[in-house]
């Protein structure tokens, strides 16, 4: 009896040994060439970037490149009507484009946005409303990170 449920154990290992090292299927190369939004862009670029070397897809000499840009608009919020729990909402848009260089045009264009809130604290001294708003933004960016690259694998990128 033993010797089975050593056997089973064995089989089931190789089976999930041999399923995670399969390979990953192909994808396209892309270049990262142009990110606006100030420091919200660098925190996008380096993102991008490491999701995109995440998955083998990052190439500085490919024929594709990003273009980007992300904005952040902060809107104050009161959630009911005697003013004790007041927000911010914190809206992130997400515009993308891919350019081939070889052929000269846009191949593929994203804009998504998403929105989240936070409680915000009354006093300036509390530094909890910008760390979660930093929080929040960062989230976002790699929430909408993740939404262009699982369109983009869908998608052939066609002039």
């Amino acid at each position: 009896m033993f010797k089975i449920k050593l056997l089973i154990l064995l089989l089931i290992s190789n089976l999930v040994i041999s399923c995670a090292n399969q390979n990953k299927a192909e994808f396209y190369q892309f270049n990262i060439s142009y990110i606006g939004g100030g420091a919200d862009g660098y925190l996008l670029n380096s993102l991008l970037k490491s999701h995109l070397m995440a998955i083998g897809s990052y190439n500085t000499n490919s024929k594709y490149s990003i273009d980007a840009n992300i904005n952040h608009r902060r809107t104050y919020y009161i959630t009911n009507t005697d003013n004790t729990s007041n927000r911010d909402l914190v809206s992130s848009q997400l515009q993308l484009k891919i350019f081939d260089k070889q052929l000269a045009c846009n191949v593929f264009s994203f804009k998504e946005e998403v929105s989240q809130f936070y409680i915000v604290t009354d006093a300036n001294v509390y530094t909890s409303n910008d760390a979660a708003l930093e929080k929040i933004k960062r989230d976002s960016t790699e929430n909408l990170i993740k939404n262009f690259l699982n369109d983009i694998r869908k998608k052939k990128l066609i002039c």
